[in-house]
């Protein structure tokens, strides 16, 4: 189950719901619309927020993520989501400290 919706929720708040709280997470989100605004593309920086959504990535597994696995780099960080990198999954679950207990699911699960 999703927790965002983009047709009923306003930009400002799927950004506090993906992020829960977490500063890291919130300047990853940011900086990934940010990074896909400056190829004219900002949709595809959405479309990259949802597939975290169905991924079950929130709050600080998006930091870590982004930090850890993707090494701050904004290309690597939106490579991994769209290609759906199963080792991403496995990497948030084996990696304690990413600050949520919920374990991450594959998209197709």
């Amino acid at each position: 189950m999703t927790r965002i919706n983009l047709e009923t929720m306003p930009p400002l708040e799927a950004y506090t719901v993906m992020g829960g709280g977490n500063p890291g997470a919130l300047t990853a989100l940011t900086g990934l619309v940010k990074y896909h605004e400056q190829q004219n593309a900002e949709a595809v920086g959405w479309v990259r927020i949802i597939q975290l959504d169905e991924m079950g990535i929130y709050g600080a597994a998006i930091w870590h993520l982004f930090s850890d696995y993707c090494k701050q780099s904004m290309d690597v960080f939106d490579t991994v989501i769209n290609n759906n990198d199963v080792r991403i999954v496995d990497f948030l679950n084996e990696h304690p400290g990413r600050g949520d207990a919920e374990p991450v699911r594959r998209r197709s699960e």
